[in-house]
């Protein structure tokens, strides 16, 4: 029996890559036109989403001595289920080795990571996860 092709057409490939900088190089294009950081901040986390195409985006604010979240910013989430969570992440579990460690973070599946410190209980169902400190 064969087994199916697993080859990466690389034509298909390159228009994934180019696709990708595209949108890349329209967020940054936008990005650079806004005068708040909040509007920063937000137009950052949603292009991130979309350029990994990502359900779910967020990014969060360190406070001045490194060391913990003061703001968090989302993405791919309605006001209402981000009011249902209440208070922000506050720098535990993998957002916490983010943190500390200052290197990117990558899980399949959030669940079994030995890191995982827990959700609320009004917070959307996530499997992957992928971190990365900027």
């Amino acid at each position: 029996m064969t087994e199916p092709s697993t080859a990466i057409d690389p034509a298909t490939e390159a228009a994934r890559v180019r696709g990708r900088f595209e949108r890349a190089l329209i967020a940054g294009i936008a990005i650079s036109g806004e005068h708040s950081l909040a509007a920063v901040l937000q137009r950052v986390v949603d292009s991130a989403r979309e350029v990994v195409g990502a359900r779910y985006a967020a990014l969060g604010v360190l406070d001045e001595r490194g060391e913990s979240l003061v703001e968090f910013v989302t993405s791919g989430l309605t006001d209402e289920a981000r009011r249902r969570m209440g208070q922000f992440p506050q720098g535990h579990g993998l957002l916490g080795a983010l943190i500390r460690d200052g290197q990117p973070l990558r899980t399949g599946d959030i669940d079994t990571h030995p890191l995982r410190h827990g959700f609320p209980t009004s917070h959307p169902t996530m499997r992957s996860f992928l971190g990365v400190p900027i």
